[in-house]
């Protein structure tokens, strides 16, 4: 009898990744434009991900690309190149990541998100107001280096 609250506590423990832990989403993750890499991995017991590369970090007059959408003044300095993407994220099960967020600088906002492992090499990350079905998906392509970084 005293045995079940101790199996309880192990199984809810297992269900949270370890740092260091690793689950098929975790990796460098080509942005289906092909124009960001994101590195996601564990956070604490969360998954979180930032920008490692952009094909195009600075403008055209060299000064890097920086937040300006961000609804936060105090962050629309920072360059975008090495933000924090996607986070919060709480494992359902390995390969599938939910309750987190995707920010998009375009706009500055922050979107709904779930992170599915589709595969080795793909990744579906959908991102959406309120409830998935009122969302947009896009696939991510594993790479195994950030071409150089920010």
């Amino acid at each position: 009898m005293h045995r079940l609250p101790v199996i309880a506590a192990a199984l809810l423990l297992s269900a949270l990744p370890a740092k260091g832990m690793s689950d098929p989403a975790f990796g460098l993750w080509l942005t289906e434009d092909e124009r960001a890499i994101i590195e996601i991995s564990a956070c604490s017991d969360r998954a979180c991900g930032r920008i490692v590369w952009m094909d195009q970090p600075r403008h055209e007059d060299g000064s890097p690309k920086i937040d300006q959408n961000n609804p936060d003044q105090a962050l629309q300095n920072r360059t975008i190149c090495g933000i924090p993407l996607v986070g919060d994220f709480k494992r359902e099960q390995p390969g599938i990541w939910t309750g987190g967020f995707v920010y998009n600088p375009k706009d500055g906002q922050k979107y709904e998100a779930k992170i599915t492992s589709v595969d080795n090499d793909h990744l579906e990350m959908r991102g959406f107001v309120l409830v998935p079905a009122f969302g947009q998906s896009q696939t991510w392509t594993r790479v195994d280096d950030i071409r150089g970084g920010c």
